[in-house]
C-alpha cells in the first residue's frame, strides 16, 4: 500500500533555520560594511548583540530539532519566523531603520510563511511584518556619517539594495524550490496511490469471487466423486485409468479448495516461515500434481543455511500463478530455479513461449502467451501478493524466445529457527 508523503514539520524548520543562518551571515557582512565605510557611525555593540543572541537561538532550536526526539509543535514555525522579524527590527532600529537598504529583507519571512503556514498565519506574519516596518520609519537610531563619509553615502546605498535584492532573491528560491520539489512529490505519490487503490479494488472483486466460487464448488465437485465411483465399479480397465486420473484430478482440486477457504480465515496469520528448499519442493509437488503433462524442471540452490522466508498460502498460490502463466505459454518447455544472494530470495521462472506483450502490460498485467483472458488477473495477483510481503516482480523476454519473470523476496534468518 503506497501512503502520501507528509512534509514533515521538523523538515520545514531545518529549512528555516538554514535561510536564517544565509540571511544573518549577510546581514553580519553587510552591517560591518556599513560600519566601516561610516567610519563608526553604526553602533557596532548593540549591532553584534542582536546577532548574538539570534545565532545561539539558532543554534539551540537545530540541537533541539536534531537531537531531541519530540515532534515540532505546530506553534514553532511562526513563532521562529516571528522571532526573525523581530531580530530584522532591531538591526534596523539601531542602523538607520527604514533609510536602510535592507529593509526589503522583511520580505523573506513573509514569503517564507505563505510556502511553509496556514494562510491566516502567514497573514499575521505580513501584518507583524508590516507594523515592523512601521514602527522603525517612526523611530530608529539615525546614521551620521562623518564629513569623509557622506561622498560615499550614495554608492553604499545603491550597493545595499543591490546586495538586498541578491539574498532575498537567493532565500525566496531556495524556499520556492523546495516547495516546487515537494508539490511533484505529493503529486507522483497521490498518482501511485490512486493507481494503487485501483489495482487493490480490482484484488478485492477478484477475491470475493474467488471466496464464493469456493463455496460453490465445494457440492458439484463432491457430486462428480461420487458419481466416478460409481461409475468405476462397472467400467472397463482401461476406463477405470482414466476415471481414477479424474477421481486424483478431483482431490487435488478440493485440496485448493480448503486452502482458499482457510486463507479467507481472519484467524489465519499473515506469513509463516518456512526454509526456501522447503518451499521450493511444496511448489513442486503442487505444480506436478496441477500441471502433470507439462514438461517443467525445478533447481534451488539456498546453500548450506538454507534460511527462511515469509511463505504463507497466498505466496504458494502467487509463484503457481505464474508458473501456471509460463506454462500457458511453453507446456514443453518450464524452468524454475531458486537462489539466495544478498539476503534476498531470487526466484527466476523461464519458458519457451512468445515472451511479453508490453503494450498489454503497460495497460494491464498479461500473461506470456500474449493473452489476457484470465491469466494477466493472475499475474496482477501474484505481483501484489508478493509486494505485500516485502517483494517485487520484474518480468523481461528471454533470449532466444520466451519469458522471463523474476522474483525477489526477502529473507527472514539465516539461522536454524523452526520451520
Amino acid at each position: 500500500m503506497i501512503s502520501f508523503v507528509e512534509y514533515p514539520a521538523s523538515v520545514n524548520l531545518r529549512r528555516l533555520l538554514t535561510a536564517r543562518a544565509m540571511l544573518f551571515t549577510a546581514l553580519t557582512c553587510l552591517t560591518a560594511l556599513i560600519g566601516q565605510a561610516t567610519h563608526g557611525a553604526t553602533p557596532l555593540g548593540p549591532v553584534a548583540a542582536i546577532i548574538g543572541a539570534l545565532a545561539i537561538i539558532t543554534l539551540l532550536t537545530w540541537l533541539r530539532v536534531v537531537a531531541v526526539a519530540r515532534p515540532v509543535h505546530p506553534l514553532e514555525l511562526p513563532l521562529q519566523l516571528g522571532i526573525d522579524v523581530a531580530a530584522l527590527t532591531a538591526l534596523l532600529y539601531f542602523t538607520g531603520g527604514w533609510t536602510n537598504p535592507l529593509v526589503s529583507l522583511y520580505l523573506v519571512p513573509i514569503a517564507v510563511a505563505a510556502a511553509l503556514l496556514p494562510a491566516r498565519t502567514a497573514w499575521a506574519i505580513a501584518v507583524a511584518a508590516v507594523g515592523s516596518y512601521a514602527l522603525i520609519a517612526l523611530f530608529h537610531v539615525p546614521l551620521e556619517p562623518t564629513h569623509e563619509a557622506m561622498a560615499g553615502t550614495f554608492t553604499l546605498h545603491v550597493l545595499g539594495m543591490l546586495v538586498t535584492f541578491v539574498v532575498a532573491a537567493a532565500l525566496i528560491a531556495y524556499f520556492g524550490t523546495s516547495m516546487a520539489a515537494y508539490v511533484r512529490t505529493q503529486a507522483r505519490a497521490l498518482a501511485d496511490a490512486r493507481e494503487a487503490n485501483l489495482r487493490n479494488e480490482q484484488i478485492i472483486g477478484v477475491a470475493t469471487l474467488a471466496a464464493g466460487t469456493a463455496h460453490e464448488l465445494s457440492t458439484p465437485l463432491s457430486s462428480i466423486a461420487i458419481a466416478a465411483a460409481e461409475i468405476r465399479d462397472t467400467a472397463t480397465p482401461t476406463q477405470r485409468a482414466d476415471i481414477d486420473l479424474i477421481v486424483s484430478q478431483i482431490g487435488v482440486c478440493k485440496d485448493i479448495l480448503r486452502r482458499l477457504r482457510r486463507a479467507a480465515t481472519p484467524a489465519e496469520p499473515i506469513a509463516d516461515t518456512q526454509r526456501v528448499g522447503a518451499f521450493i519442493e511444496d511448489v513442486r509437488e503442487r505444480f506436478e500434481l496441477l500441471r502433470p503433462a507439462v514438461n517443467a524442471r525445478f533447481g534451488c540452490d539456498a546453500g548450506a543455511a538454507d534460511p527462511h522466508i515469509a511463505a504463507d498460502q497466498t505466496l504458494r498460490q502467487a509463484v503457481l500463478n505464474l508458473l501456471n502463466n509460463a506454462a500457458d505459454a511453453s507446456p514443453r518447455s518450464v524452468e524454475c530455479s531458486a537462489r539466495c544472494s544478498d539476503r534476498h530470495l531470487m526466484l527466476d521462472i523461464r519458458d519457451r513461449g512468445n515472451g511479453f506483450d508490453i503494450s498489454a502490460i503497460a495497460s494491464s498485467a498479461t500473461s506470456t502467451n500474449g493473452t489476457t483472458e484470465g491469466i494477466g488477473i493472475g499475474l496482477m495477483l501474484a505481483n501484489a501478493t508478493i509486494e505485500r510481503l516485502g517483494g517485487s516482480v520484474h518480468i523481461a523476454d528471454r533470449e532466444g524466445g520466451g519469458a522471463w519473470v523474476r522474483v525477489k523476496l526477502p529473507l527472514r534468518s539465516y539461522g536454524n529457527a523452526p520451520t
